[in-house]
């Protein structure tokens, strides 16, 4: 699952807030970050459908998972990673 290289890929990206690094990284972040995150979101799959099966617990971005970009088009704030 997680790892500390999941955490040092977010804090470093945090810092940077670019999307040419990200690019740049960006299997680090399918390997760290979001497999992990899929695979979460598949471990509670049961769980979360014996509460309510009318919740879609079909893991990928855009529905269990957050993109990491952010629409900053009528943002105050614009970083542009969550």
């Amino acid at each position: 699952m997680f790892s500390q290289k999941t955490l040092d890929f977010l804090f470093e990206n945090r810092l940077r807030d670019d999307k040419g690094w990200f690019t740049e990284h960006k299997s680090t972040y399918n390997e760290h970050v979001l497999l992990p995150l899929k695979e979460l979101a598949t471990a509670l799959t049961p769980a979360v459908s014996a509460i309510d099966d009318r919740i879609v617990t079909t893991p990928g971005v855009g529905k269990t998972i957050s993109r990491i970009y952010r629409d900053t088009r009528f943002s105050r704030d614009k970083t542009i990673f969550r």
